[in-house]
């Protein structure tokens, strides 16, 4: 009779946990949805909060962290402190790539907030007249390291080469164009990072 009472307890305390974990999922997965609606909309602050909550329930989740990165990236427009709000997306872009080592939807959805934290006033035309140069080097280093990890994937080459075309980064352009004339050389003719 113990032994039943005991494996009960055992059995809906297991199950409890399980169903709490789940539970706690799926809420931040509604918080994360709902910053990314509040971000859609242009209201940044919910969108933070809600990013946030979602980081809360569920730190092990690096799409929320490039999602509040992303966020953060839009806050740029009306922000006084650069530097620090700059600072807090680079920490979460970094803790996304931390917690998915090697994820290239990861990397490649990074691409362009990493683009965002080179230039030096959002406002302003980016190019190489508008260039941050605390964080140009962060970013230059990031697009190498994909660039040369990712040295046979056209679609990552051709992304970076976008942003490289946008930021005046014209010696790593010239790179990107030649992996890609190598890999496949009509490109060039037609898509929108080469012309």
């Amino acid at each position: 009779m113990i032994r039943k009472i005991i494996l009960t307890i055992v059995i809906w305390g297991a199950f409890s946990l399980w169903s709490f974990y789940w539970i706690k999922i799926y809420i931040s997965d509604i918080y994360f949805k709902k910053s990314q609606i509040y971000l859609t909309a242009e209201y940044v602050d919910k969108a933070q909060e809600y990013s946030n909550k979602a980081i809360k329930f569920n730190p092990f989740e690096p799409n929320y962290y490039r999602g509040r990165a992303k966020v953060l990236t839009v806050s740029l427009v009306d922000e006084k402190d650069l530097g620090a709000v700059k600072n807090r997306i680079l920490k979460d872009l970094k803790k996304a790539e931390k917690l998915n080592l090697n994820n290239l939807v990861t990397l490649r959805n990074a691409v362009p907030i990493y683009y965002f934290l080179a230039i030096g006033d959002i406002s302003l035309t980016s190019g190489i007249l508008n260039l941050d140069p605390v964080y140009l080097p962060v970013t230059k280093e990031f697009f190498k390291t994909l660039k040369e990890t990712y040295s046979h994937d056209v679609g990552v080459v051709t992304l970076l080469a976008k942003y490289e075309k946008k930021l005046g980064l014209d010696a790593e352009y010239l790179e990107s164009r030649k992996i890609v004339e190598r890999l496949r050389p009509e490109l060039l003719d037609w898509h929108e990072s080469f012309r």
